[in-house]
């Protein structure tokens, strides 16, 4: 008898505890909630008033952000509020010259043929705002929620004019900053966890050849993807550019004859003897939102977000910021 009386007294205590526990809990996940939330909405004048934090190696990187003139005003501004402001070495790669908040960008098909500039029609849109500059863009230009077919955006100017931009702009960062140990090549829908790239960096000799990227296979051919961004050491650009020097005008025809930039490059990359690195998961081909997070995404840190909105960057820049404060 005393053994049941001491049971149900526990019974007892638990049909009470239990829902006490279960509201504590869910107030203050619910204070939690309401804190990061008012932290990812509160409006500053600067993303980045608390200062820089501390990001170890990043003297040692150049970035390269990858834009164009049908996207350009509309995608890099919020880069240069949020996540280049404490990034000391980086550039703006267009296919237009022109200065968005007191930045320039650079023009990294300058050194395209003239001849193929003037006659292949991938640069009708190159060859209407080099006359006119931003007058001469139509509305047509700037569909930038053109759907990607399997065949990417055929349709759309500046998409079929930025597979021009993969080879020559790996000599042009060379040419901003020649003693970089690592080349990062980001566009202007990418978000990079900062922290989580220069520790993956750190680990990693950038006086042997790497190409990173997220693998992407076209037929046979596997290369790193784009939008996750890629990563090459100061090895690979250089062997890439000795690779190059003898071989432009057989690389403007083969970029020619193909739809996808990326994968121009890839290919290049692997007959100038620089295979790619696999990099998935941690370079992902997705918005933070839309992934599925499986197991096979666990333990891995993320480096890079793709398709990226500029709302989504400043949300995550924001979190990005919040979290580095609560651990350090």
């Amino acid at each position: 008898m005393a053994t049941h009386s001491w049971l149900g007294r526990w019974r007892c205590w638990l049909f009470v505890a239990i829902p006490i526990f279960a509201i504590i809990l869910l107030h203050q996940l619910l204070i939690h909630h309401n804190k990061l939330r008012v932290s990812l909405t509160r409006k500053e004048p600067d993303f980045a008033q608390n200062g820089r934090q501390a990001l170890c190696g990043v003297d040692d990187v150049l970035i390269i952000l990858k834009t164009g003139v049908t996207e350009a005003l509309e995608k890099v501004p919020i880069h240069l509020q949020t996540t280049l402001q404490h990034i000391p070495n980086y550039a703006i790669f267009s296919d237009f010259e022109e200065t968005i908040s007191g930045v320039e960008t650079h023009d990294v098909l300058r050194t395209i043929g003239e001849d193929i500039k003037r006659t292949n029609p991938d640069f009708e849109l190159y060859r209407r705002i080099k006359e006119l500059g931003r007058e001469g863009l139509k509305a047509s230009d700037l569909m930038l929620d053109d759907v990607s077919g399997p065949s990417g955006k055929p349709n759309n100017p500046g998409w079929k004019l930025d597979k021009w931009k993969f080879i020559p702009m790996i000599d042009e960062a060379l040419d901003v900053r020649p003693d970089a140990k690592w080349f990062v090549f980001i566009e202007a829908d990418t978000y990079v966890v900062w922290s989580n790239l220069l520790a993956w960096l750190a680990m990693l000799d950038a006086t042997k050849s790497y190409y990173l990227g997220t693998q992407m296979r076209l037929g046979s051919l596997v290369f790193g993807y784009g939008g996750s961004g890629f990563v090459l050491s100061n090895s690979a650009m250089k062997k890439f550019s000795n690779y190059r020097a003898s071989r432009t005008a057989e690389l403007d025809d083969y970029t020619a004859s193909q739809w996808a930039g990326d994968a121009v490059l890839g290919k290049t990359m692997a007959d100038a003897g620089i295979p790619l690195t696999y990099s998935w998961p941690m370079l992902q081909t997705a918005r933070i939102w839309n992934l599925d997070h499986f197991g096979d995404l666990w333990c891995y840190p993320v480096v890079s977000y793709h398709h990226m909105t500029p709302g989504d960057v400043e949300i995550m820049w924001r979190f990005d910021q919040q979290w580095s404060r609560n651990v350090s």
